[in-house]
């Protein structure tokens, strides 16, 4: 698939089994396309993934997409994100840490590491942005 992306650069097409598959590379027409509030239908894969987060923003499309896309934009801008990075270094070190301390023994399965230090920066950065004076 690469090489043929490659050969056919910009734009190429390959159908795979009952799929059509599209590749755009370019930075300009990739970004005409994400740009665009009319083309943001998800691919059939997404519908799996209904049963367990629902029709949120990662599997909606139109008008609810963009509604929930609106309010959730100005959380991740880069001076609201930048306040957080102290609380993600730390926990970075630490899992670093808990990793060393495991021993001489392979760690064959990251996800209790990386969802305990995770969960923990997620913790810290909303109690820390809890008024504890506004609780009663």
């Amino acid at each position: 698939m690469c090489m043929l992306c490659d050969k056919y650069y910009p734009i190429s097409k390959v159908w795979a089994f009952h799929i059509f598959v599209v590749s755009i590379r370019h930075p300009d027409d990739l970004e005409k396309i994400l740009n665009s509030t009319k083309h943001i239908d998800k691919s059939p894969g997404y519908n799996i993934l209904h049963p367990w987060l629902g029709t949120g923003l990662l599997t909606s499309t139109g008008v609810k997409w963009q509604t929930r896309r609106k309010m959730l934009t100005p959380a991740f801008h880069f001076n609201i994100l930048n306040q957080f990075v102290d609380i993600f270094i730390k926990e970075g070190d630490c899992m670093t840490k808990s990793l060393k301390d495991v021993g001489g023994t392979v760690v064959k399965d990251l996800l209790p590491f990386i969802s305990e230090y995770t969960l923990n920066a997620i913790c810290d950065n909303i109690l820390n942005d809890i008024d504890m004076n506004s609780i009663t």
